[in-house]
């Protein structure tokens, strides 16, 4: 059963630092807001807080990372029990020739906001250092189970590969991610996210999202086994939508675009019935 209505736009950003928005997460320290990253299209390490008005009210430069090609972000817990951690997936690899993979990870930013926009920075950031068991992949798409920690990778592959890197995710050895899956249908996926409740876990690419429920107990492998629900995109202006999440309370998927050939990119919303 499809739990969401059809997407609607609720802003529009026009700042040339947001031409190449490749990732979306629902900040848990400013309730509302939401964090930005472009990939090496607009190729800075900072992180970019938006407000539902589409205005930039921080610029966060992220603390010993690089951006070979970020595609996408999330948020979620982490290694102190008592922080919410963002996670900056620099992941994507069009040659298909990078040795390694790389998933940043830095408390999230929660300094007080003014009228002004912030220019500061994050905390040092981890880097999650990782392969894939069968040689380079061009990857978008990184999610977080909320309750397990553990992260997983879904490649740009027309039919998708599913990889694991389980928790307590090594910062100072290059891990050996996990395959779980070949050929998760529908693809290429861009982008994806589970709720911060694991109650909804949602993929996306240009053209259409899949959902799916989450029951408890259910392992993420599981949940992608079973037959997802279709989510039409039609009716939102994306010609390059590479980027959404879940609100904090699940209550709606956001999502937004790449300016493609466009001065502006729109921010969407497909509020749960």
């Amino acid at each position: 059963t499809n739990v969401f209505h059809t997407g609607t736009q609720e802003a529009r950003y026009t700042s040339g630092a947001l031409r190449a928005v490749s990732g979306i997460a629902a900040s848990r320290a400013y309730p509302g807001m939401f964090w930005l990253e472009n990939d090496q299209g607009a190729p800075s390490v900072a992180i970019y807080l938006v407000d539902t008005t589409g205005v930039i009210r921080a610029d966060y430069a992220v603390t010993g990372a690089t951006n070979r090609d970020w595609t996408d972000m999330t948020i979620g817990p982490g290694p102190d029990t008592d922080t919410t951690y963002v996670y900056v997936a620099d992941i994507g690899d069009s040659p298909g020739d990078h040795p390694y993979s790389i998933v940043y990870r830095f408390p999230e930013p929660n300094m007080p906001l003014g009228t002004t926009e912030l220019y500061v920075n994050t905390a040092h950031a981890d880097q999650i250092r990782y392969k894939y068991p069968d040689g380079p992949r061009d990857a978008e798409t990184i999610l977080i189970d909320p309750q397990s920690k553990d992260i997983y990778i879904v490649d740009k592959n027309i039919n998708g590969n599913l990889y694991e890197l389980p928790y307590p995710q090594s910062t100072d050895t290059t891990i050996i991610a996990t395959k779980l899956l070949e050929n998760l249908h529908f693809g290429p996926w861009r982008c994806g996210a589970i709720g911060a409740n694991r109650r909804d876990l949602i993929l996306k690419g240009y053209t259409a999202m899949m959902y799916w429920p989450i029951n408890p107990g259910e392992s993420i492998l599981d949940v992608l086994l079973s037959e997802p629900v279709y989510l039409s995109l039609s009716g939102i202006n994306e010609p390059q939508g590479e980027a959404m999440c879940l609100a904090t309370n699940d209550s709606a998927i956001w999502t937004t675009s790449k300016f493609d050939n466009l001065p502006y990119a729109n921010l969407d919303r497909f509020l749960r019935k």
